[in-house]
């Protein structure tokens, strides 16, 4: 995985992934937001760091939608304009979660990989501005 930056989408599979469904499934974006998201929070055993990246900007989506004063960064902002969804209980839930996934240490490739630079102070304070988010009211 190519990063640099600690959000969402600053690496390239949080770009792949948003910029697939953007400009290839737009349409179906509240169906690949939640199967993405429930392919992390599902298995009970390993996640690899690419289905956890996509999943994270997922959820990231799911929150800059639930809270427009969220900046996902311009690469974010621009694929989410692109998509037409609502950020219901069903997509929320399923952001927390996937936060909640992510930042657990155990069966976690993503995290291994930050925990080896010791950044996960840096990459925790990143996404706390999603995690709000999606625990906020629901504005959808």
């Amino acid at each position: 995985m190519g990063a640099w930056g600690f959000g969402p989408f600053e690496d390239d599979y949080g770009l792949d992934f948003a910029g697939g469904l953007a400009n290839d499934e737009p349409q179906r974006a509240t169906e690949v937001l939640a199967d993405t998201m429930r392919a992390v929070v599902a298995p009970d055993g390993f996640i690899d760091t690419r289905e956890t990246a996509y999943a994270l900007a997922a959820a990231a989506l799911v929150a800059g939608r639930a809270d427009e004063s969220v900046d996902l960064g311009p690469n974010g902002n621009h694929y989410l304009e692109m998509l037409s969804f609502e950020a219901d209980e069903t997509l929320r839930d399923l952001a927390r979660r996937v936060f909640e996934r992510a930042f657990t240490p155990a069966d976690n490739a993503w995290y291994a990989l930050w925990a080896e630079g010791g950044e996960t102070d840096k990459l925790r304070a990143a996404y706390a501005r999603f995690m709000t988010a999606v625990d906020g009211p629901a504005d959808a």
